[in-house]
């Protein structure tokens, strides 16, 4: 998957722009360093070339990520999909970048100790630190690149969704999920249309979720809401239709899903969530799953009500689990029973 002359020039063009604009702000950046450590004495320090060497990293690492970013909307507009086999050819071509990044500090580190009489660090030291670095900075070049597949694929995923399973098409902000409005409108009409039987739920909920918030921010639980979200569309495709339910409960309709099918592909979102990690969260997330299968007889509030209680029944067990909703589970109240 190559871009075209034309894309290649954009992108070429948005990277020069911008390199020249990192390459000032970091040359000033290591001069203030170097006076601050001057002013106090400590002209030539294990410190100093501590600071340096971050100083460098960090230029290197938003010139790969600036080089990256000039070819992501390259693609967009060249109309190639952002799926796997982009991403490895965006890391084929900041490659290059990189290592000449790399090859530049280590030149400008062995410049430096020729003009005080030898570096401090060493040589080896300065090997070290500069591939160490290099292979930090790739591997979450690589994981920003996967997020935005993931989002791609929720963008287009869900359009091709609503194309093969009409009916609600209002979204949510945060997920761009269809919304609770779009699943009141298909639930009522797909319960009722006997085409579209045996129609399974699931119901998930991200199991303590409520400590993301509090102790990493909303910016870390919105992170964790969206790749969720990408990941239940990514699994699903378009054999179902996926809604955000309300908070972190997410609720998916599969037509013409028997009910083991449906356990499937329930314990595949779920070990799926669970392998994934996030930018402004440092754990693993997972999820508490239930599902039911309902009938033409069910309605709405009754199919929600039980898919509802088979999840809450997945937390009291332990959480992190899928559970079937049964006769033994009972139902909850709804307005239709009262």
């Amino acid at each position: 998957m190559k871009l075209n002359d034309t894309a290649q020039g954009y992108a070429n063009n948005l990277f020069g722009e911008k390199v020249e604009e990192i390459s000032t702000r970091r040359d000033r950046e290591a001069e203030r360093i170097i006076s601050f450590y001057a002013s106090r004495g400590l002209g030539r320090s294990g410190p100093l070339e501590g600071a340096l060497m971050q100083n460098e990293l960090e230029r290197l690492e938003e010139t790969v990520v600036a080089r990256k970013d000039s070819l992501l909307p390259a693609y967009e507009k060249s109309g190639l999909p952002i799926n796997d086999e982009c991403i490895q050819q965006i890391l084929v071509d900041v490659k290059p970048v990189l290592e000449a990044g790399k090859r530049a500090i280590e030149e400008r580190f062995r410049n430096r100790g020729a003009r005080t009489g030898g570096g401090l660090m060493g040589n080896t030291w300065v090997s070290n630190q500069v591939r160490e670095g290099a292979d930090a900075i790739l591997a979450r070049v690589a994981r920003s690149l996967r997020i935005r597949r993931d989002e791609y694929a929720l963008l287009s995923g869900q359009a091709r969704i609503t194309a093969t399973q009409p009916g609600g098409t209002t979204k949510d902000g945060l997920t761009n999920l269809f919304d609770r409005a779009a699943l009141d409108s298909d639930l009522s009409l797909w319960l009722g249309d006997e085409t579209r039987h045996p129609l399974s739920l699931l119901m998930l909920d991200l199991d303590k979720f409520k400590t993301v918030n509090d102790e990493f921010g909303h910016q870390a639980g919105d992170e964790v809401l969206k790749r969720t979200a990408a990941v239940c569309v990514r699994v699903v495709g378009q054999k179902g239709k996926v809604f955000r339910y309300g908070g972190e409960e997410i609720l998916v309709l599969l037509p013409n899903f028997e009910e083991s099918e449906a356990l499937a592909l329930g314990e595949r979102i779920r070990k799926t969530l669970a392998l994934e990690t996030f930018t402004n969260y440092p754990h693993k997330i997972t999820c508490s799953i239930g599902l039911y299968t309902a009938s033409v007889a069910d309605y709405a509030d009754l199919a929600v009500g039980r898919v509802d209680t088979a999840m809450y029944a997945s937390k009291d067990s332990g959480r992190n689990c899928v559970t079937v909703w049964t006769q033994d589970h009972g139902d909850k109240r709804t307005p239709q029973q009262e």
